[in-house]
């Protein structure tokens, strides 16, 4: 797993380093493997004291495309009023200009997290900000369960709560790799 996370830095600090099209700040966490860590370990804290029944600890972490150019990591939501695996990151290392080969590639990511998912005996499957192909995807595994939630008052990022001005804020920041694993 360490490696994958060596990748993924990589990655993204040369998506990082191109000049942006746009003049806003762009932010994005890294996704090193403590960060992944400090997740995975939150989990496995959890898990017993809520979730009686499992006397082992989560062990599967992600999954990973055959061609290793795309993969999920993931952790579990055992909490009272959710019960749901998270894709805490979402990586797609892959040239590839074919939608539908992307798709069908994501969407064998989704049925192994579903899968997961309901070994764990949880309710749904998570991730923040799909982009289309995840989404088509996730509908090719899931149907019309699958919904797009645009939130604005819960699980929001930091940098929404701290404009100097009303009225700025997330407008002026372009994120990059919002996902949930930059949640703590």
């Amino acid at each position: 797993m360490p490696s994958l996370c060596v990748k993924d830095v990589a990655a993204l600090t040369e998506v990082l380093s191109r000049p942006s099209v746009s003049a806003n700040t762009r932010i994005a966490f890294v996704p090193d493997y403590q960060t992944m860590e400090w997740h995975w370990t939150r989990e496995e804290f959890v898990a017993p004291l809520l979730r009686k029944h499992m006397d082992i600890k989560p062990e599967t972490k992600g999954a990973i495309t055959v061609d290793s150019k795309r993969w999920f990591l993931w952790n579990r939501d055992f909490g009272k009023n959710s019960s749901q695996l998270f894709i805490i990151r979402y990586v797609n290392l892959s040239r590839s200009l074919n939608d539908l080969d992307e798709e069908s590639h994501v969407a064998r990511l989704f049925r192994a997290a579903s899968i997961e998912a309901r070994k764990c005996g949880l309710n749904k499957v998570t991730m923040w900000n799909p982009n289309d192909i995840c989404i088509r995807a996730a509908r090719r595994v899931a149907g019309p369960a699958v919904q797009v939630v645009d939130r604005a008052m819960e699980s929001i990022c930091s940098v929404m709560m701290h404009s100097k001005h009303k009225g700025s804020g997330p407008e002026e920041v372009d994120w990059v790799a919002n996902e949930k694993y930059a949640w703590c």
